[in-house]
């Protein structure tokens, strides 16, 4: 069992891996208020809430949990379990309830990850373009998954030029099939936009190379007249000593 007292709270007890209550007793028959008991004997605690005001849970719930349905299905009231928690700790979990736990990531996860400077992916969560997914107690974003991928999307949308309004549009248009019921109107009207900055970038594209292609030329005469400076420039040193070499007699005899 955790050790912090309430005053305390939990946030630095959060992993990468957490628990929604859905997640957590997925699959199980429980009765109506079985969790606010087990939070009321302090047999399992959130470490953080959801947007939603739900409670998070950490991986480490996952296991007293087991811990504790172990002894319920043997008979044992929760404040007999809460005081045996107490007095010598609960016995080795049970194994094979659970399927793997979710991923949470930070958002300095999110930068690690995909290799975005963190200050792009912050700047992108204060103006709405990336929203996390749960909220920890210390008002940290957690977010799932599906975040590095947006991260990723998000970095190639603002590398290709577009500001950020734009992007938002672009956004728009590729989610709008998630619409729970779409209109065909609003479909082909997010298609059509999005080809109009297909269209876009197949130009800006073709300028790219266009300018690549005469920097690179540029940079080949640059050698090249650097090559030949260097040349002539040995050439006039050499003559110069010769000259001089030619005029020297501070080594003839009186």
């Amino acid at each position: 069992m955790w050790k912090k007292n309430a005053g305390e709270g939990y946030g630095d007890l959060m992993s990468e891996e957490t628990w929604t209550a859905e997640e957590l007793f997925e699959g199980m028959t429980l009765q109506a208020g079985f969790i606010a008991e087990l939070e009321k004997h302090g047999l399992i605690r959130a470490v953080a809430r959801d947007v939603r005001g739900g409670s998070l849970y950490s991986a480490e719930a996952r296991d007293e949990l087991e811990k504790v349905l172990g002894l319920v299905e043997l008979g044992y009231k929760l404040e007999d379990i809460a005081a045996i928690a107490k007095r010598v700790g609960l016995p080795a979990k049970r194994s094979g309830l659970f399927r793997r736990l979710p991923l949470r990531l930070r958002v300095e996860d999110l930068s690690e990850r995909t290799g975005v400077p963190l200050s792009r992916v912050e700047r992108w969560i204060e103006v709405s373009l990336l929203r996390a997914d749960l909220i920890s107690d210390r008002g940290a974003g957690l977010f799932g998954r599906p975040a590095l991928d947006r991260v990723r999307l998000l970095a190639d949308l603002e590398d290709a030029g577009l500001v950020e309004d734009e992007i938002g549009r672009v956004l728009e248009a590729l989610e709008s099939e998630a619409d729970p019921e779409p209109s065909p109107e609003t479909l082909a009207s997010s298609a059509a936009f999005l080809m109009e900055w297909i269209t876009e970038l197949r130009a800006r594209r073709e300028a790219n190379r266009r300018l690549e292609r005469s920097l690179v030329a540029g940079r080949k005469r640059l050698i090249r007249a650097r090559r030949s400076a260097a040349a002539a420039r040995r050439k006039q040193e050499r003559s110069g000593g010769a000259r001089r070499g030619r005029y020297d007699t501070s080594g003839d005899s009186e």
